[in-house]
């Protein structure tokens, strides 16, 4: 008796979000529901880019360029005094590290914080000075 009563529970939760989704939202949720009245989620993603930019000034410069980190995963390899494009990104914030820096140098903000938008291309830059 237990086991139908709570069967019966689950089927009247789930047709009560059904109910609420697909009867009291239908502006919000029309795309999510079908005509039997089960739910789909369709979540189109949205993508955008950063374009990060070195600065690096001073005396002996780091002859083997950096490496940016994007929030611990993908990383490029980038030149002193260069830009790069990383495309593909979602709807979200980031984290861009740049490492392997040389122990002559220093980078001012590191890692800087972004939020990526849909369809738009951020401006990150990071700024290095190296001494002898």
């Amino acid at each position: 008796m237990f086991d139908t009563i709570t069967h019966l529970r689950q089927n009247l939760t789930r047709m009560s979000f059904k109910l609420m989704l697909c009867g009291i939202l239908p502006l919000v949720a029309a795309s999510a529901c079908t005509e039997r009245g089960d739910i789909t989620f369709e979540q189109e993603e949205n993508f955008g880019a950063i374009e990060i930019t070195i600065f690096t000034n001073g005396a002996n410069l780091d002859p083997d360029g950096y490496i940016v980190m994007v929030d611990e995963g993908r990383s490029e390899e980038i030149e002193i005094n260069a830009s790069l494009v990383i495309g593909a990104l979602l709807v979200k914030r980031y984290d861009i590290n740049l490492n392997d820096v040389a122990e002559n140098c220093s980078v001012g903000v590191n890692p800087l914080i972004v939020t990526i938008v849909a369809d738009v291309t951020i401006d990150g830059v990071f700024v290095g000075t190296c001494c002898s």
